[in-house]
Protein backbone atom coordinates (compact mmCIF):
# COMPACT_ATOMS: atom_id res chain seq x y z
CA UNK A 1 0.00 0.00 0.00
CA UNK A 2 1.52 3.29 -1.08
CA UNK A 3 0.70 6.61 0.55
CA UNK A 4 2.12 8.81 -2.18
CA UNK A 5 -0.12 11.82 -1.40
CA UNK A 6 0.70 11.42 2.29
CA UNK A 7 4.40 11.44 1.49
CA UNK A 8 3.96 14.64 -0.51
CA UNK A 9 2.17 16.29 2.40
CA UNK A 10 4.80 15.25 4.94
CA UNK A 11 7.68 16.34 2.69
CA UNK A 12 6.12 19.72 1.94
CA UNK A 13 7.50 22.57 4.02
CA UNK A 14 4.19 24.35 4.57
CA UNK A 15 2.04 21.22 5.00
CA UNK A 16 4.30 18.87 6.95
CA UNK A 17 2.73 19.73 10.32
CA UNK A 18 -0.89 19.46 9.16
CA UNK A 19 -2.52 16.52 10.96
CA UNK A 20 -4.04 13.97 8.57
CA UNK A 21 -6.97 11.69 9.27
CA UNK A 22 -7.42 8.78 6.86
CA UNK A 23 -11.05 8.20 5.83
CA UNK A 24 -11.38 4.80 4.22
CA UNK A 25 -13.49 1.69 3.87
CA UNK A 26 -10.47 -0.53 4.62
CA UNK A 27 -10.23 -1.59 8.26
CA UNK A 28 -7.49 -4.18 7.77
CA UNK A 29 -4.86 -3.86 10.55
CA UNK A 30 -2.05 -3.80 8.01
CA UNK A 31 -3.54 -0.76 6.27
CA UNK A 32 -4.17 1.04 9.54
CA UNK A 33 -0.56 0.40 10.58
CA UNK A 34 0.78 1.59 7.22
CA UNK A 35 -1.30 4.78 7.38
CA UNK A 36 0.02 5.58 10.85
CA UNK A 37 3.59 4.77 9.76
CA UNK A 38 3.12 7.16 6.82
CA UNK A 39 2.24 9.92 9.27
CA UNK A 40 -1.53 9.77 9.71
CA UNK A 41 -2.69 11.11 13.05
CA UNK A 42 -5.88 9.04 12.97
CA UNK A 43 -7.85 6.57 10.89
CA UNK A 44 -11.63 6.47 10.44
CA UNK A 45 -13.43 3.61 8.71
CA UNK A 46 -16.53 4.13 6.56
CA UNK A 47 -19.41 4.39 7.08
CA UNK A 48 -18.36 7.49 8.95
CA UNK A 49 -20.30 8.54 12.00
CA UNK A 50 -20.26 12.30 12.09
CA UNK A 51 -19.84 12.57 15.86
CA UNK A 52 -16.79 10.28 15.80
CA UNK A 53 -15.11 12.22 13.01
CA UNK A 54 -15.87 15.56 14.65
CA UNK A 55 -14.47 14.31 17.97
CA UNK A 56 -11.24 13.22 16.26
CA UNK A 57 -10.90 16.56 14.44
CA UNK A 58 -11.60 18.44 17.66
CA UNK A 59 -8.95 16.43 19.50
CA UNK A 60 -6.32 17.11 16.81
CA UNK A 61 -7.11 20.82 16.75
CA UNK A 62 -6.80 21.01 20.54
CA UNK A 63 -3.43 19.23 20.39
CA UNK A 64 -2.20 21.71 17.79
CA UNK A 65 -3.52 24.64 19.82
CA UNK A 66 -1.70 23.38 22.93
CA UNK A 67 1.57 23.09 21.00
CA UNK A 68 1.19 26.67 19.77
CA UNK A 69 0.20 28.11 23.13
CA UNK A 70 2.36 30.90 24.57
CA UNK A 71 2.20 29.04 27.87
CA UNK A 72 4.43 26.32 26.40
CA UNK A 73 7.24 28.68 25.42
Amino acid sequence: MKHFPMRLIKESGHLKDVPVIFLTSNNDRYHVMKAVEAGAKDYVVKPIREYILMDKVHTLLNEKKERLSWDNI
